[in-house]
């Protein structure tokens, strides 16, 4: 029963302004929610797209192994068929060796001058 004069009038325009201020309030956050969800959905489809292109970087990178593998088998068996084709790469490592030892003398001779200064 509503209330009568402008007490009961003063109520009911009362309940209606917080009834509006309730669905404002209600229609903001049912858009938040909204575009919570819509953020939601954009994540985790960008999450999926990531794995799976990850799974397709592992296979391809699980395949370059595979074939590297393959060709060190192929390198081991040529060299155990034929153990002279290491020397040239022998001789080059060496000299490579020799010129870096040389070049490290060179340097400590220059610093003992310098400390000597």
């Amino acid at each position: 029963m509503e209330g009568t004069g402008a007490g009961g009038n003063e109520q009911l325009r009362s309940a209606r302004e917080e009834i509006q201020l309730y669905r404002s309030e209600l229609e903001t956050v049912q858009r938040l929610w909204n575009d919570l969800q819509t953020e939601h959905v954009k994540a985790q489809t960008a999450l999926e797209r990531a794995r799976q292109d990850c799974e397709e970087e592992k296979a391809a990178l699980n395949q370059r192994i595979r074939d590297l593998e393959d060709s060190i088998k192929a390198l081991q068996m040529k060299v155990l068929a034929n153990p002279n084709m290491l020397n040239p790469v022998v001789i080059e490592l060496e000299a490579q060796r020799d010129a870096a030892r040389k070049h490290r003398d060179e340097l400590q001779e220059q610093l003992r001058a310098l400390q000597r200064q």
